[in-house]
């Protein structure tokens, strides 16, 4: 491993050669366990044959098709599954998602006991998340005491006591709620984001376009 700004001649010629054999930057940061702008540092000058630029490129760009065909995937899944009969808790689950949710992770928040049920009975039935998979932070000022904050959760949402962390602070935690903020949190969620994404979307589509079921029930 090479620590700090300062590394070897040796180091830095082994990393303009294996640039010119094609890696990328990504592969040199692994190779050679070196921050990203100290690898850019000493590459970003270098001029490549335009086949190994052009393989590069390539490369580069494995993670942008991967991201486009996950998407895919989830809209593929959730056109399905708004056609099956969980239908009416995948659309419960998006528009509280749609409001409440976060845009970039896959994490839930609000006091409301029955919506944070609601929430975690699709992710149990809708996206077949484990409970082992679910994590919980409640957020609670020093005015409510740890364990009656995390007990009160732990009795309503029957996340294990392992599973849950509290974050104490008036400064930052202001709510006049007596047990608290709980954030709902689920392990290896990018792709479940993708797919509420989707389910949003489909989601809005229905209610916008006229003469749809929900179209007539919003303006019956």
């Amino acid at each position: 491993m090479y620590v700090g700004a300062r590394i070897s001649k040796k180091v830095i010629e082994d990393l303009h050669h294996d640039r010119h054999m094609g890696a990328t930057v990504t592969e040199l940061m692994a190779i050679y366990t070196l921050p990203k702008t100290t690898i850019w540092h000493h590459i970003k000058n270098e001029v490549l044959d335009p086949e190994i630029q052009l393989k590069i490129n390539k490369r580069k760009g494995g993670s942008t098709l991967r991201k486009a065909k996950k998407v895919l995937q989830a809209e593929a899944l959730a056109k399905t599954l708004l056609v099956s009969t969980s239908r009416e808790l995948i659309i419960s689950a998006a528009m509280l998602y749609w409001a409440e949710g976060h845009k970039k992770e896959f994490t839930f928040t609000n006091t409301d006991p029955k919506m944070l049920k609601l929430y975690l009975l699709f992710l149990a039935e809708v996206c077949t998340i484990k409970q082992g998979d679910i994590n919980l932070l409640i957020r609670i000022p020093d005015s409510i005491q740890v364990d009656n904050a995390k007990n009160f959760w732990i009795n309503t949402l029957g996340i294990p006591k392992a599973n849950i962390k509290v974050d104490q602070s008036t400064v930052h935690n202001k709510t006049k709620t007596q047990y608290g903020i709980c954030r709902i949190m689920v392990k290896k969620s990018s792709f479940y984001l993708k797919l509420m994404q989707a389910f949003i979307v489909q989601v809005q589509d229905q209610i916008s376009r006229p003469g749809s079921s929900m179209d007539r029930t919003l303006h019956s």
